[in-house]
């Protein structure tokens, strides 16, 4: 028997739509009238089959047979592994590849149950590369740059946080475990590596400043790390990328590791692909 660690990298599935299309996102697709062609007893075909309720899904025989009748009975969309569509889309002229994902097959170490101790080191080594960007950096290093991606951390579906549970002092915050965030249609979820508490914090905490806020809350909008998921229609930043930024208000949610934010309040790190010393981010 084997104990598997979470995937440190994968290959997102996702679409293939002609030229001229008017879909532009992943959640576009699963709409009254679509047609999306995808090969029949492939792992994301399974999802698909399982997932798809509004869309019809036409299912083929082969990769060959789908791509010919996406192109020949002008259907909406072709499923498929990005590296696959990467090429397909040279040969179409005028198709996009939509961002983002709706499933993945992913890679992840495994070790023999009995070995405990192993299997602690790495399920803790495999989180660390993710976050520190050195899974990003071997991809880049070896030419996989859009074959691969990086896998979002995990840490159980649960983050450990100091949440404020009403409006008053410091007898207030509580601390205890939160559910990850999950990055909607144009956000991303960022494993934090710094965060800050500033003047608007106080305010918030006492009740004196206007925040669309839910208790428990937890407090801080500034922040620094590694993007480790993005929703739907986010182009500009990737899984990996080193960013900073502010949370946008009524989504604040600098947990110690991890946050939700929207890409125009994030930016990229401008020097390279690793977390630089706190004084860099300024």
């Amino acid at each position: 028997m084997i104990n598997f660690t979470a995937a440190y990298c994968e290959i997102e599935a996702t679409y293939l739509v002609p030229a001229g299309s008017s879909i532009n996102s992943i959640a576009e697709v699963d709409q009254p009238g679509k047609r999306l062609a995808v090969t029949a007893r492939s792992a994301y075909g399974l999802w698909l089959e399982n997932n798809i309720k509004k869309a019809e899904l036409v299912q083929f025989d082969s990769a060959d047979a789908a791509i010919k009748a996406f192109v020949d009975e002008k259907m909406d969309a072709y499923a498929g592994l990005r590296p696959a569509l990467n090429g397909l889309a040279e040969k179409l002229s005028g198709s996009r590849i939509l961002d983002g994902q709706f499933a993945a097959v992913q890679q992840a170490v495994g070790t023999p149950k009995k070995n405990a101790a192993g299997f602690a080191f790495l399920r803790d080594f495999v989180e660390e590369a993710k976050r520190s960007g050195i899974v990003a950096s071997l991809i880049e290093r070896h030419g996989v740059t859009g074959r691969l991606s990086v896998a979002a951390t995990t840490r159980g579906g649960v983050d450990e946080s100091d949440m404020l549970t009403a409006h008053g002092g410091p007898e207030m915050l509580r601390y205890g475990d939160a559910p990850d965030p999950v990055a909607g249609p144009g956000e991303v979820v960022v494993d934090i590596h710094a965060a800050s508490v500033n003047a608007a914090d106080y305010k918030v905490r006492l009740g004196s400043y206007d925040s669309k806020m839910k208790f428990p809350y937890i407090l801080g909008r500034d922040f620094s790390g590694i993007v480790a998921a993005r929703g739907a229609g986010v182009t500009d930043l990737a899984v990996g990328d080193a960013v900073f930024g502010v949370c946008d208000a009524g989504i604040e949610e600098p947990m110690p590791r991890r946050s939700r934010s929207r890409p125009r309040s994030s930016r990229k790190n401008p020097s390279d692909s690793t977390m630089p010393t706190p004084p860099r981010w300024r």
